[in-house]
């Protein structure tokens, strides 16, 4: 696909080459040609895709699917009906609620979606309960696990409290950087987290289409990453209070690698 040239803005009497027509017509002509068919809400534009899927949970507890639900103490996981899984746990008790993708089976090919596949990651999803006291991670990891990662191979959003985290490691040192109070999301009311990987040199993050921020330091590199969405409770909340998280519509797109 060709380069996006920035549109030129033309005066009177501009002298044109040949150069400045292929790069404003025949260049950016193409590379609208081969976009991506699918509008998000951060308006991102993805390069033509060599795989995309789109989890509707429907069958996500299925062992053919390959998506494990798991849950601990206080927490559970349950079909929401029309698309829609429910992750709960209790404040007031230490929990935790999660789903996680696991290998491909069937001998297809891998579900690998390390950054070197250049992986663009979407995720709805709404919160009904106090988020004073619950843990949340939606992005993608090397490994399974109630911890919220640090240090390991991922990239993902935090949601800590009220507070969003844009968080990634290489296996030994990670980025952690704090979102603007205004991005923190509302109750009862429904947010679409995006974040996609460009050429393992740049990770981009968006909270309800506005872009939170990029990383560019310990970005994990071919490891094999694969979506964990999880909700934990330290159990330090208000007692017979529970927090429930809605996940909509999934979607994970790769446009290189193999």
């Amino acid at each position: 696909m060709s380069t996006w040239w920035p549109p030129s803005t033309w005066v009177t009497n501009a002298l044109v080459s040949a150069s400045t027509m292929n790069e404003q017509v025949r260049d950016n002509f193409d590379h609208l040609k081969n976009a991506a068919q699918v509008t998000y809400q951060s308006d991102y534009v993805m390069p033509p895709y060599r795989r995309e899927v789109q989890i509707l949970w429907e069958g996500a507890t299925t062992t053919n699917m390959q998506i494990a639900a798991f849950w601990s103490d206080s927490g559970q996981v349950n079909v929401g009906g029309a698309g829609q899984l429910v992750l709960k746990v209790d404040n007031d008790t230490s929990g935790s609620a999660r789903v996680d993708q696991s290998t491909a089976i069937n001998s297809a090919m891998s579900n690998n979606w390390g950054t070197t596949h250049n992986p663009y990651f979407r995720q709805e999803f709404a919160i009904n309960g106090s988020t004073i006291s619950i843990h949340m991670f939606l992005g993608l990891r090397t490994s399974s696990g109630v911890a919220i990662p640090t240090t390991e191979n991922h990239f993902g959003l935090n949601l800590s409290g009220s507070t969003w985290h844009a968080s990634c490691a290489d296996g030994v040192t990670q980025t952690n950087t704090t979102a603007s109070a205004a991005l923190a999301p509302s109750l009862n009311a429904r947010h679409v987290v995006e974040i996609s990987v460009h050429n393992s040199s740049g990770i981009y993050f968006w909270i309800d289409g506005s872009t939170y921020l990029t990383l560019t330091t310990n970005i994990p590199g071919s490891s094999m990453l694969r979506f964990s969405l999880q909700l934990y409770s330290p159990g330090n909340g208000t007692v017979d209070e529970n927090t429930l998280v809605t996940l909509g519509q999934n979607i994970m797109q790769e446009s290189g690698g193999i």
